[in-house]
């Protein structure tokens, strides 16, 4: 990525939506007190989306924005929303997907591992991504935007200590937090 002639590192991190209905966003905010740092991208969608942006729900419940290869989808619709997701929002590689389990693990998102329901990354250009229906996603960096995750929190991993565990893993206490969209806990 390019920034008047300059190279800028971007971290990312995003919240998938597996279950809810509207449209996707992005949160790029600017620098300042409750903001998150130019360098951070946030990038929260719906299972419900379609490239003009406007709400679709289909019949079947799967013809749809579904980026989950865990719920019965076809596979190749999965990666070809999952590649959609990429192109739409530049992405500089495929997003760190985690096998959610509703608990209290947190995953760097160099490990090879991919069971867990947070990811933090300080490499620059890595995608951490949680998928939630109802869960609260919650975003976090720290104040200069170089260490940055994302947690799945629904009660079960709330109970099992995933918040706890997610910012224990960031190097500082000095962090900035948003909540995305949830139904629970």
């Amino acid at each position: 990525m390019t920034q008047s002639s300059t190279k800028q590192h971007k971290y990312y991190t995003a919240a998938l939506g597996e279950g809810s209905s509207g449209r996707a966003s992005t949160k790029q905010q600017s620098s300042g007190r409750n903001n998150f740092p130019k360098n951070v991208k946030l990038i929260t969608t719906t299972r419900f989306f379609n490239e003009n942006n406007r709400s679709c729900l289909i019949a079947d419940g799967y013809d749809n924005f579904n980026l989950a290869l865990h719920v019965g989808d076809n596979a190749i619709k999965v990666k070809n929303n999952r590649a959609l997701l990429i192109s739409k929002y530049n992405l500089p590689c495929e997003p760190k997907y985690l096998e959610q389990i509703h608990s209290n693990i947190c995953l760097q998102a160099s490990s090879d591992d991919c069971v867990g329901d947070a990811v933090v990354t300080q490499e620059k250009g890595v995608v951490c991504a949680v998928m939630t229906a109802d869960c609260l996603p919650i975003f976090a960096c720290n104040q200069s935007g170089t260490q940055v995750g994302v947690a799945h929190a629904g009660w079960k991993g709330i109970v099992n200590g995933v918040i706890e565990s997610f910012i224990q893993q960031f190097e500082s206490n000095d962090l900035l937090a948003h909540f995305g969209p949830a139904i629970s806990p």
